[in-house]
């Protein structure tokens, strides 16, 4: 979640890289990140997203969830 996202759904100490936020981070390349939702399955993960930091722990690793991928959305 970007600054302007954050601000806007008044969720706080998100959306920037600064000290005392949460280290909320997506690496990814943008031309490998495809789509997998479907109408029938639309919370299918996207491929191409390698890398998912959510309050400084790695959530997805080369792709793939790890056992830090927290339980609840924003």
């Amino acid at each position: 979640m970007t600054l302007l996202p954050a601000k806007t759904l008044k969720i706080p100490d998100r959306g920037q890289i600064k000290e005392e936020y949460f280290a909320d981070i997506v690496i990814f390349d943008p031309v490998t990140v495809i789509s997998t939702a479907t109408y029938e399955s639309p919370l299918s993960y996207p491929t191409g997203i390698n890398f998912v930091i959510l309050n400084g722990q790695i959530a997805v690793s080369h792709g793939e969830r790890t056992d830090k991928f927290p339980p609840v959305r924003l």
